[in-house]
């Protein structure tokens, strides 16, 4: 399961603007939408602070519904008809991906420490 869910956090990672490119014609902005993931992947640290709070079944569930329903919007929002709409979810789907793919990094680790 594990394996699956870095899976579409890697696609979304190292694809971003080549998949994108075909409906957003912006390199200015693609690469903007990169820089600002980037910031998001780097706030890992929101996961074990949930970690503390919540159980690890509570806090994984949540990071692999959030990724689930982002990679299965992913598609939906390219092909919008709205440019502006379209940049705006396009943006916000590929920052929280990458804060999720930032949390398997710390949620991982962590368990496998508990259970070993």
């Amino acid at each position: 399961m594990n394996f699956l869910t870095i899976f579409t956090g890697y696609f979304i990672a190292d694809s971003t603007t080549t998949y994108a490119k075909q409906f957003i014609k912006d390199a200015n902005f693609l690469e903007l939408v990169r820089t600002i993931a980037t910031f998001f992947g780097a706030l890992r640290f929101i996961w074990s602070f949930s970690l503390d709070k919540f159980s690890y079944k509570r806090t994984y569930g949540c990071l692999i519904c959030m990724q689930i329903g982002l990679i299965v919007t992913l598609p939906f929002i390219l092909h919008l008809d709205s440019d502006g709409l379209k940049k705006t979810l396009y943006l916000t789907v590929v920052c929280l991906s990458h804060c999720c793919l930032g949390g398997h990094f710390v949620l991982v680790p962590t368990i496998l420490a508990k259970l070993f």
